[in-house]
Parts: structure tokens; sequence; C-alpha cells
């Protein structure tokens, strides 16, 4: 089982994202939400699924020990933390947050992570339909005749 996972962000940095007992304590002082309570698991995983906020105080509150390491603020990480590094920084998480768990509880989490994946690929495709139709073309026309 890997216990560690790493995201890179959009400075090019790599950064280790662990779960463990103090790192849960900081994400819950941060958040006020307690990521590893099983009975809201799913919200949790949720929100680190479409709530870019609440991944990048998540990312901030586990990666602090290597911010203070590399003696940067809180600003200088957040530089990096934008656009796909948010994406990138929600699956680490996710993928931490399932290695913490007990293998049966793992099973469990994966599945409901699998099944997230698709309901927001499927709500992704709805949508770009929806623009599709409402313009009379593309999604991407949309963006095209913006410019």
């Amino acid at each position: 089982m890997k216990l560690m996972t790493t995201f890179t962000d959009n400075l090019d940095r790599p950064w280790p994202v662990r779960i463990d007992y103090l790192a849960a304590q900081r994400v819950r002082h941060a958040t006020h939400t307690n990521i590893l309570d099983f009975k809201t698991i799913a919200e949790v995983m949720e929100s680190l699924k479409f709530d870019g906020l609440f991944v990048a105080q998540v990312a901030h509150a586990i990666c602090e020990p290597t911010i203070r390491e590399r003696k940067l603020t809180e600003a200088s990480f957040a530089d990096g933390l934008q656009g796909d590094a948010i994406e990138r920084a929600s699956e680490a998480i996710l993928e931490a947050l399932l290695n913490f768990f007990p293998k049966g509880q793992q099973s469990l989490l994966a599945k409901m992570k699998k099944t997230m994946d698709e309901l927001a690929l499927q709500g992704m495709k709805e949508a770009e339909t929806e623009i599709a139709n409402a313009s009379g073309g593309s999604a991407s026309s949309l963006v095209e005749s913006s410019d």
C-alpha cells in the first residue's frame, strides 16, 4: 500500500500528500471538517471532488510542514495552486484519504470515488450538450465566438 501520494503545482513544485492523525488535525483546524469521520466521508469526498476552495484549504493544511520546511508563505503556496493543479491536488488527497483507512473501507471508498468520477464526467457531458443546444452549435463555438 502506498502511504504517500504527490501532486505537482503549476510552478512545477512537487507536494507530498500523506494523511495521518496530525494532518487530519491540521485540516480540522483549518476547515472545521473531520476528514477521517467515516460517517461523513461521502460529503468530504464530494467536497474534495467539486469544491476548489475546500481542496486548496485541505492541501495547504496537509502540506503545511513542507511549506514551512521550504520557508514559503501561504500566498506563495497558493500561487501554484490554481486550475489543473487543483485537480491534481484533489486526486492526490483522495488517494491519500483512501490509503488511510483499513482495506475493507478502502474498497468501499474506491467504489464511491469511481462513482463520483463517472457522475462528474456525465455531468460535464450533459452541460456541454445543453450549452451546445442553447447556442445552436458546439460548446467550443461559444468559446471561439467570445474572443
